[in-house]
């Protein structure tokens, strides 16, 4: 999101349409003094004349998100907090994790060993179906929004694991990367990994980007625009570390051999 406020955000880009204050305000359905007042900062218009404003002077959603901004101090809507709706709200997913395969992208045995690995509560079965669950959430996303996917991980997160493990979790990053909307950039044995936890960027078809970053009461949106700006540099610097995708998926297949 701009760092311009709402009302600085109108006025710019009613001049450079333009438009009248009058004009302005008899398109959306207002006197021109109001628009006026908007413009001053003395108020607000409600949500659904923000929406109005922004297709007006044809915004693409820059001036909803700093109206958002400044009417709830966030710039996600309470309807999109929900991870599944951040999901599917997105036109791409970058996930940066410094020493595991993104959940997204996750096989059913590579789940099922990370929760015993936790030391997660429940029997055998119900483990298996939490694993199975988690493994489907890909394809879940796929038949509902179908965003890009950019997994940045180290290779060792694949190497270290078990020779059974390993094969399903590469045969399905292999899958994924040639079937589907997903690209996987591996991090170098030799490069040192700077990032300490996953951030997770979800760039929204309506022009925004929202951020997150692993808590320890699990994934935590973050809405600051400072925020925002700190972990898309930390995960721009990552992926500028790992390799390019074709490279990647070499590295992948000779696992197999």
């Amino acid at each position: 999101m701009s760092a311009q406020d709402f009302c600085k955000l109108l006025k710019e880009a009613r001049r450079n349409a333009g438009i009248t204050q009058d004009a302005l305000g008899r398109i959306v359905g207002v006197v021109g003094g109001t628009v006026s007042r908007w413009e001053n900062g003395e108020n607000l218009p409600d949500r659904d004349v923000a929406e109005a404003l922004d297709r007006a002077l044809k915004c693409n959603g820059r001036l909803i998100r700093a109206w958002q901004y400044e009417a709830t101090g966030s710039i996600i809507p309470h309807w999109r907090r929900p991870l599944e709706q951040l999901r599917r709200a997105s036109h791409t997913i970058e996930a940066v994790v410094p020493n595991a395969v993104p959940d997204l992208l996750q096989a059913v045995s590579y789940a099922r060993m990370m929760l015993e690995e936790a030391m997660y509560p429940g029997t055998d079965e119900e483990i298996q179906r939490v694993a199975e669950r988690q493994a489907s959430q890909y394809d879940q996303l796929r038949s509902n929004g179908n965003p890009w996917v950019v997994a940045v991980f180290p290779v060792y997160a694949l190497t270290c694991l078990p020779d059974g493990v390993r094969r399903d979790q590469v045969n399905r990053l292999l899958s994924l990367t040639g079937a589907a909307r997903v690209r996987v950039h591996l991090i170098p044995e030799d490069t040192p990994v700077s990032l300490v936890a996953p951030v997770v960027l979800f760039h929204q078809r309506d022009g925004g980007t929202v951020a997150a970053g692993e808590h320890v009461r699990g994934l935590e949106v973050y809405d600051e625009p400072t925020d925002i700006e700190r972990l898309a540099g930390q995960a721009k610097r990552m992926l500028g570390a790992a390799l390019p995708m074709i490279q990647s998926r070499t590295l992948m297949e000779g696992m197999l051999k």
